[in-house]
């Protein structure tokens, strides 16, 4: 539900949710459109989405994700995230909202500089206070958000691998890709390129074993 996007329900029954041209409201503008956006139109394209990939694949998806946490990011949306789950018995991406208050709201504000912290607390709170009390969320035990933007290097990986918790399932956040003319226009460009030669490093492969981290996909999640 990023900018640009169109929806995959028709255009009519989600008319909250988008721009004039029918698009996506972006991310970026959230914070002073998001009062208008109907729970009943994001639950609608929200299931529409899955049933298209339903449609396409002839199975349910190995987990739930959404670009930017948007989905997340509404307590109508994160309720319908949760309600699909729960339902297929898969698991979701970490949301920021699982994060102690105070990290969570820096979280967004560092991702999205949109939602300052005059935003991003009272959204935040809003987010725990339905975790607390909605269907419980199957993801991952830690979200690790430190391999981002300046802090994806070479070393800042190699430091979260080699102080990862000795338990638990982590998510590593990165945003490896090729860049190429279907990319179009990203202020992450560069970084995706890095991010490959970081991710496949022979170090990194070396922590990996020395570490004895096991690397597995969300298909692998049981709960």
């Amino acid at each position: 539900m990023i900018s640009g996007g169109r929806p995959v329900s028709a255009p009519e029954t989600v008319r909250s949710l988008l721009t004039d041209g029918g698009e996506f409201i972006h991310i970026g503008a959230w914070p002073a459109q998001m009062s208008r956006f109907e729970p009943d139109h994001l639950q609608r394209e929200i299931a529409a989405q899955v049933d298209r990939f339903l449609a396409l694949t002839g199975r349910p998806p190995d987990h739930l994700d959404s670009h930017h946490h948007a989905a997340y990011l509404h307590p109508d949306g994160l309720r319908a995230v949760l309600e699909i789950a729960a339902g297929f018995g898969i698991p979701m991406r970490a949301g920021m909202a699982d994060l102690p208050l105070d990290m969570a709201a820096a979280a967004l504000a560092r991702i999205l500089p949109e939602f300052d912290t005059s935003v991003a607390l009272p959204l935040v709170e809003r987010l725990q206070a339905l975790l607390a009390t909605g269907p419980a969320p199957f993801w991952p035990a830690r979200f690790e958000m430190g391999y981002y933007d300046k802090t994806a290097t070479l070393g800042d990986l190699l430091l979260i691998l080699t102080t990862l918790p000795d338990d638990g399932i982590t998510e590593l956040m990165c945003h490896p890709g090729y860049v190429d003319d279907e990319l179009g226009f990203s202020g992450y460009r560069a970084k995706r390129e890095e991010e490959i030669v970081h991710l496949t490093h022979a170090a990194t492969r070396e922590c990996v074993r020395a570490e004895s981290i096991q690397l597995i996909a969300f298909g692998d999640l049981t709960r």
